[in-house]
């Protein structure tokens, strides 16, 4: 099982300017960014996720480009500065249930030689299914590996989450589809059980839970490193998990409790 990174927002907010986000510091700060890609690989992740969750935001297509090309070069020179041997995955955050919403940065991404394509924190079908429709599209003829995260509310019951395996029945072979930020590692083993049944394997980036966002600063459930690493060791215990790691509250501390568990 490889052991992937954790969250970027939670390291690199306190970096910001104004109205900026995190993907903007990939252009402005790139030093800062690379510097949180090795945290996690000195921490012992195989991979690492481009710092572009949120370039498909902005209404500027030069923009959205720029960040999301300047996010691949830091997240290339932190793996060659770790021998070469660290995966490397392309972010693109939902952008809605049009396929065209995904086509200007998959193409992007692919003309640019992303090694793998992650889109992640993907909420419902519909725009599952806008993805695929551009990845068929975009990508026919290549051999660049596409992830697909989805996020769930376990608290939300059963029938809110029974999309993803009626996704995992239908979609080809090739998209390696997983669960990613939901709300937390808690309450999603049964759903993963049925994905990895469906799928025969999976893999799994849960956040540190939901925040408690009525003090100065959001306060994690899962803050706490060990912690996190034991309720996710539960998580996947037992199942064919192809990789583990973290989302939202999470930090390198989090994935090298993760990796030495």
């Amino acid at each position: 099982m490889q052991i992937h990174d954790g969250a970027y927002g939670t390291l690199l907010q306190h970096h910001l300017h104004g109205d900026e986000t995190v993907d903007d510091l990939c252009a402005r700060a790139p030093r800062l960014v690379i510097d949180a890609h090795r945290a996690y690989l000195e921490a012992g992740a195989d991979a690492i996720q481009t710092n572009s969750f949120l370039a498909h935001l902005r209404t500027s297509e030069r923009r959205r480009a720029q960040l999301q090309l300047a996010a691949l070069a830091c997240a290339r020179e932190a793996a060659a500065a770790d021998n070469g041997d660290a995966r490397v995955l392309a972010t693109i955050g939902p952008v809605g249930s049009e396929a065209r919403g995904f086509w200007r940065d998959l193409e992007l991404l692919l003309t640019n030689d992303a090694p793998t394509v992650l889109c992640e924190t993907i909420t419902d079908r519909r725009i599952a299914d806008a993805l695929l429709l551009a990845w068929v599209d975009v990508a026919s003829g290549v051999d660049t590996p596409l992830w697909l995260g989805c996020s769930v509310s376990p608290s939300a019951g059963a029938d809110a989450s029974r999309w993803v395996l009626e996704l995992a029945s239908e979609a080809p072979a090739t998209v390696h589809i997983g669960l990613n930020c939901c709300e937390g590692p808690i309450g999603i083993r049964p759903l993963l059980e049925e994905l990895c049944t469906t799928r025969g394997s999976a893999w799994v980036m849960p956040s540190a839970g939901i925040p408690d966002t009525s003090g100065p600063r959001p306060a994690w459930p899962f803050a706490d490193a060990d912690q996190w690493a034991d309720a996710v060791g539960e998580l996947i215990d037992g199942l064919p998990i192809d990789a583990a790691g973290g989302c939202c509250g999470t930090s390198p501390d989090s994935i090298e409790a993760l990796r030495l568990r």
